[in-house]
């Protein structure tokens, strides 16, 4: 009876996965999912309870295999750099490279990143939300290694440039061959390393690159002063 449930439950997931990364959360309907899993309505509900624990569950299945990969190669990262902190490009391999191999190793892999790529436009679900209570360590894990890595940086501009960095890396996962666009059948002659290396070097240099102080506008002034009169 444990190996049905298991297997009904995964089943679930499957079909949940491939419509949500089809459609989006509000596109993807329960009934939809139900009849592409092969499942009864109750089953569902037996299992998740709801839509919104549906797509978490989605997410936790492969996110969680995927953190943990990241988290055995920045480990691997610090141990050979200590005392210093490791550089910038093993630590963005440590976070870049599972995702990558995730998504070139299957199918269900690829069809999870386009799914993730999706969720960070969802209206109707906050990745952000979602990840901060999951996943909330990890991220603070490399993030924290990035500003060790560059400590002639700012701390909001490293961040901010890792954000970027994770929006190349899902845009080339989820969008690869939109650089037809550029060129086409680009795509075609560029193999999944050497994209996954243009990747790394790009993301490398933004990160590493000089940071040049702007003076702020008037109108920026004054928003970041009224916010600091409403705080006190």
């Amino acid at each position: 009876m444990t190996d049905i449930r298991t297997q009904t439950r995964e089943r679930i997931l499957d079909s949940a996965e491939r419509l949500f990364a089809d459609h989006g959360f509000e596109g993807a309907s329960i009934r939809a999912i139900v009849e592409d899993a092969r499942v009864n309505l109750a089953a569902v509900h037996y299992h998740f309870k709801s839509k919104e624990a549906l797509l978490e569950a989605v997410l936790t299945r492969r996110i969680t295999v995927v953190n943990e990969a990241r988290l055995q190669r920045l480990d691997h990262a610090e141990a050979a750099a200590a005392p210093d902190p490791p550089s910038v490009e093993d630590i963005l391999r440590a976070f870049i490279i599972p995702t990558v191999e995730l998504a070139q190793r299957s199918e269900s892999g690829a069809t999870f990143v386009q799914l993730m790529s999706r969720m960070f436009t969802e209206p109707k679900f906050s990745l952000t939300d979602f990840l901060g209570r999951k996943f909330g360590d990890m991220i603070e894990r490399f993030s924290n290694a990035l500003i060790r890595a560059l400590p002639q940086l700012p701390r909001e501009v490293v961040l901010w440039r890792a954000f970027f960095a994770i929006g190349a890396m899902h845009y080339l996962l989820s969008s690869r061959h939109k650089i037809d666009l550029l060129e086409p059948g680009l795509r075609d002659s560029t193999t999944d390393s050497e994209m996954t290396e243009y990747l790394l070097q790009f993301s490398v240099a933004g990160m590493c690159a000089e940071h040049k102080k702007t003076n702020p506008t008037k109108k920026g002034a004054k928003s970041r002063t009224d916010h600091l009169r409403k705080q006190q």
